[in-house]
């Protein structure tokens, strides 16, 4: 008798320790809630964020005044950082990371931050419902809408994107999807 009602304990112990392994939280990005990444600028996979001095961003990808607008590749046929100027923003790029500040006011820092690999957790490619749905899990909400114009700047290519957008205090975050795939995702400054 006293064995079994052991027996049965340590099931009853098992299942419930199963049962808490199924449980998702808002802290499965690197054991941190999305929202704490967003309030501060960061994209986990990028190592730079929002409001970041330009000459600290410039200085860690090893681009100097000489470097800017010329992409070359190092000896291993890694792409080394790049800048490139348009009339509004100028995106420091390296890898799958891109940031951007105002052209006209630099001393304003970065005020977007992309990639085009991982980010949130999420692999480039995954396609939209997945992302919304895990979203919804974690209790944040966006209908899926095409990729406001004003923000095309940090897409590598003009064309129509889909996009899910979350706005947290100062900060949104946009999920863009080509062909249903994710392809970029941003951090800007609102």
């Amino acid at each position: 008798m006293k064995k079994t009602i052991i027996s049965l304990t340590v099931v009853v112990l098992c299942i419930c320790t199963l049962c808490a392994c199924g449980e998702k939280s808002k802290t499965d990005f690197y054991g941190k809630d999305v929202k704490s990444y967003a309030e501060k600028g960061v994209l986990p996979e990028c190592e730079y964020a929002l409001g970041d001095s330009v000459k600290k961003v410039e200085k860690g990808v090893g681009l100097s005044d000489k470097e800017k607008d010329n992409v070359s590749e190092e000896e291993n046929g890694e792409p080394e950082a790049y800048s490139y100027e348009s009339d509004k923003y100028t995106g420091i790029f390296l890898g799958d990371s891109s940031y951007y500040y105002l052209t006209e006011d630099k001393d304003n820092g970065i005020c977007a931050v992309c990639s085009t690999g991982n980010a949130y957790g999420y692999a480039s490619g995954t396609v939209i419902p997945v992302i919304k749905s895990e979203m919804e899990k974690r209790g944040y909400k966006a209908d899926i809408k095409t990729l406001p114009e004003e923000y095309e700047f940090f897409m590598p290519v003009r064309d129509t994107y889909e996009c899910l957008e979350y706005e947290f205090k100062e900060n949104k975050i946009f999920f863009a999807f080509y062909d249903n795939g994710l392809c970029v995702t941003a951090i800007v400054k609102k």
